[in-house]
C-alpha cells in the first residue's frame, strides 16, 4: 500500500494532476475562451504522455 502511494506520488503523476486540474479550474471559470473539444484533448494527451510512456533509467 505504502509502496503505491509513493509511486501515485512521484514527478510525473504530480505534474499531471496539476495540469489537468488547471485545464479544468480554468475551463469551468471560463477565464478563457476554451472549446470543450480542446479540454479534452489536452486532458487526454498530458494523461496518455505521462502514463504509457516507459522509464528505461536512460537519461
Amino acid at each position: 500500500m505504502k509502496e503505491k502511494l509513493m509511486k501515485l506520488l512521484d514527478v510525473k503523476s504530480l505534474v499531471t494532476f496539476a495540469l489537468i486540474g488547471v485545464v479544468c479550474v480554468q475551463a469551468i471559470r471560463q477565464n478563457v475562451q476554451m472549446p470543450p473539444e480542446f479540454v479534452a484533448s489536452t486532458v487526454t494527451a498530458i494523461v496518455t504522455y505521462y502514463f504509457t510512456r516507459k522509464d528505461d533509467g536512460s537519461k
